[in-house]
């Protein structure tokens, strides 16, 4: 069976704009998201609408410091190496891609605020 995926969604901290513009999206870049301190990820997190992705995010209480986060479209490409998380049940919520995704396939959709910042 072949699965085609839509466009996916990644929220980065904005502040990180031009070096997506620059070098695209990367593995191994310092996560926002983290478990602990000095650690990096071999792959990048994509949910297939904004929402999904900004819960897998800036959604985030730890992340609160963030002021404000830009969402990414990517669209993936033969020979992007693909995985998605089984571990949520039938929905699928959760696709990391363990390449680079570059610059030209990373279209920047909108940048927001965090709840706790608009509440504000």
């Amino acid at each position: 069976m072949t699965l085609l995926l839509p466009a996916l969604f990644h929220w980065a901290p904005a502040d990180r704009r031009p070096s997506i513009r620059a070098e695209g999206l990367r593995p191994y870049c310092p996560p926002t998201i983290s478990t602990g301190d000095n650690v990096t990820w071999p792959y990048l997190c994509f949910s297939p609408s904004p929402s999904a992705a900004w819960g897998l995010s800036g959604d985030m209480a730890w992340v609160s410091e963030i002021e404000q986060w830009d969402l990414w479209q990517v669209r993936l490409a033969d020979g992007d190496e693909v995985h998605y998380r089984s571990d949520f049940g039938p929905k699928l919520t959760e696709i990391r891609v363990y390449n680079t995704i570059p610059a030209d396939r990373c279209w920047y959709v909108a940048t927001r605020q965090p709840a706790c910042a608009e509440q504000a």
